[in-house]
């Protein structure tokens, strides 16, 4: 069978300045119509005017929503572009970019997506020791589903 890719999505999340210490979750992506087992992430960030600590980790998170009139999802996550104030320890880590001592430096990555149910999140944890950007269009997290 051949697989097809759906339309790219574009996550709704604001990562501006975010501190060393915290994370941000994106806005539910709706997986209802499209019914996608898999798909890929990019993401793309810049650090701050400050030199991170090398070596420190930007960890991405996929947070999986049920989609019930009783919403529930990984680590009792929100379904808004909202602050997470704790690293989210009961959703699934879906990988990390490893910073070096660069202010001002742009990391792009992408990340499998698997076992993806009818709603999911992503979240963004910044261990770096520094924060990100303070310009809103540094920050990109596109994703593209697998068809069938």
């Amino acid at each position: 069978m051949r697989k097809t890719f759906e339309p790219g999505i574009t996550a709704t999340i604001t990562l501006t300045s975010l501190g060393n210490g915290a994370g941000r979750i994106s806005t539910k992506i709706d997986n209802t119509k499209t019914r996608a087992d898999r798909g890929r992430l990019w993401f793309r960030t810049k650090m701050g005017a400050v030199a991170p600590t090398v070596g420190t980790p930007i960890k991405v998170y996929l947070v999986r929503h049920s989609d019930m009139a009783t919403n529930l999802a990984d680590n009792a996550l929100g379904a808004v572009d909202a602050a997470v104030t704790a690293e989210p320890v009961q959703a699934e880590c879906i990988g990390a970019i490893i910073v070096a001592a660069v202010a001002d430096a742009v990391y792009e990555a992408s990340f499998a997506l698997d076992r993806l149910p009818p709603q999911f999140s992503i979240v963004i944890w910044n261990a770096t020791g520094q924060a990100l950007s303070t310009t809103a269009t540094h920050h990109i997290i596109q994703i593209v589903l697998e068809g069938h």
